[in-house]
């Protein structure tokens, strides 16, 4: 811009008090994606002969009675409409986010919006320290990551329920990650990461975590009477992961009744597995 008129009107506009109320600056669209187009309104709608559209410091355009003159670089990207005071911009980049601001000096008039330009969210992936872990001596940690977007935010979900910070659950700077402290057996997942900005979400695939624990101690349940020649079933069972194997001691030797009575003890050894009976 090298006319004098109009660095002349420019410093009036900027120097003129245009705190009016009752205007404001309606886009067509906010947030947006990068690439798109946006429409920015005078509402309500209020033709100005002398003013400026301007971004944060600098003026996109400047319009008075005879004409306007368009900043170089926003040539080819923006059209004005003088019968309403809309400004278009078209092919909108990441840097385009920030302040827009009408002023008018005939009349006198202000009034601005802030937009948001983002990128969509693709690809949203977990990882995770380790997945084979050993209840109460082990940390979980679990990070997620985006290959594109911006302006995003995390939700983390176990299951169906949304996860929450506690005092074994930490949320890390952002929630981009979370640590769960001596993982117990309930904390298996499994694990989701939700992405969201203001045009687009993504979420990762599951991921669960293997916790061993056990075996605890061992319950052997049986009948509290038998008679002579009937068969005898014991049931032997003890939480944990990986499944435990049994064996079955009568009188400090290992022996498992199988087909055969108390007082028969020539019966054969078997293995007892978990949860079944032991015969």
């Amino acid at each position: 811009m090298d006319h004098p008129l109009v660095w002349v009107l420019i410093l009036v506009l900027l120097n003129f008090n245009t705190d009016v109320s009752g205007q404001v600056v309606v886009p067509s669209m906010n947030p947006l994606a990068v690439g798109s187009n946006v429409t920015l309104n005078l509402v309500p709608e209020s033709p100005i002969n002398i003013g400026t559209w301007s971004y944060e410091t600098t003026t996109i355009v400047l319009f008075y009675p005879s004409g306007s003159i368009v900043s170089t670089s926003y040539r080819g990207r923006v059209s004005f409409n003088r019968s309403s005071s809309e400004l278009s911009i078209s092919s909108l980049q990441l840097n385009d986010s920030g302040r827009y601001t009408v002023q008018g000096m005939e009349p006198v008039l202000t009034a601005v919006v802030t937009l948001s330009v983002q990128e969509p969210i693709s690809n949203v992936t977990l990882r995770a320290n380790a997945t084979d872990l050993v209840e109460l001596n082990d940390t979980a940690i679990v990070t997620c990551s985006v290959s594109s977007g911006t302006s995003f935010s995390y939700r983390w979900m176990n299951g169906s329920s949304e996860v929450a910070a506690s005092d074994r659950v930490r949320l890390g700077v952002g929630n981009s990650t979370f640590t769960i402290v001596s993982v117990t057996r309930y904390d298996e997942g499994p694990f989701r990461c939700e992405v969201i900005n203001g045009i687009s979400d993504g979420t990762s695939q599951p991921i669960g975590l293997n916790v061993r624990f056990g075996p605890e101690r061992p319950a052997v349940t049986s009948p509290e009477l038998a008679m002579t020649g009937h068969v005898v079933t014991f049931n032997c069972s003890a939480s944990s992961q990986p499944p435990s194997q049994f064996s079955l001691f009568f009188n400090g030797s290992s022996w498992v009744v199988h087909l055969c009575g108390l007082q028969q003890p020539h019966c054969q050894k078997q293995h007892c597995l978990q949860d079944a009976h032991c015969y």
